[in-house]
């Protein structure tokens, strides 16, 4: 099989005017320009900080965050600033039915995150004690299995882990007590709160000291 090829068919055009090529897209709205100019200015605000690799304080933000009673504060105050609202403005139900709704939510998650916070704090405090390579008290070094300990003095961060896993392991099983003594009885005693409080603004019947359904 014979293949030819022509390279004088390759013939490059180079004329035409210099310069730069018109744009078929449509002129920008007003609206998008203010859009634009607006997340320029949120942009230009921002103040501008490189931390480098190794940083001592990305590594404390690094320690701060992976600690689980942090962990559950992120959470609560995510859920409290999304929930209620949703409930509230569920508008498939009457606006009494909302108001219990979001009181009752609202209650939850203060109950469930203080206790939370406690009981993981309380437990991770307890743990880091009890791993604690450098100490030299009695239970400096109790829950670390002693095979482990030459692997955990030279990986930090391996230590770190084992702590938090081991940590919210412990604060888990505490919580399956908590949840029914504590989390519970709160949960109501605020809801009753909330909800006298809306009934003396006049936008919820009087409950009478008990949680509306």
């Amino acid at each position: 099989m014979n293949i030819q090829t022509n390279y004088y068919n390759y013939n490059i055009s180079m004329q035409g005017k210099c310069g730069k090529p018109k744009s078929n897209k449509p002129p920008k709205s007003a609206w998008e320009k203010f859009r634009e100019k607006i997340g320029q200015k949120l942009l230009d605000a921002v103040p501008e900080k490189t931390l480098g690799d190794g940083s001592s304080k990305t590594d404390k933000l690094d320690i701060l965050l992976s600690r689980p009673d942090v962990n559950r504060l992120i959470m609560g105050t995510t859920a409290l600033l999304t929930q209620p609202a949703i409930d509230y403005y569920n508008h498939r139900v009457d606006e009494e039915t909302r108001l219990v709704s979001r009181n009752r939510t609202i209650a939850k998650i203060l109950a469930g995150t203080t206790v939370g916070i406690i009981v993981r704090g309380f437990c991770y405090q307890a743990v880091d004690k009890m791993t604690n390579l450098s100490g030299t008290k009695k239970y400096s070094k109790w829950l670390v299995p002693e095979q482990w300990v030459k692997k955990f003095a030279n990986n930090p961060k391996q230590l770190r882990t084992y702590k938090n896993a081991l940590s919210t392991g412990i604060a888990l099983c505490v919580m399956l007590f908590t949840n029914f003594l504590i989390d519970a009885p709160l949960t109501v005693f605020l809801t009753n709160r909330f909800n006298a409080k809306s009934a003396k603004a006049g936008k919820l019947a009087e409950t009478n000291g008990k949680e509306a359904a």
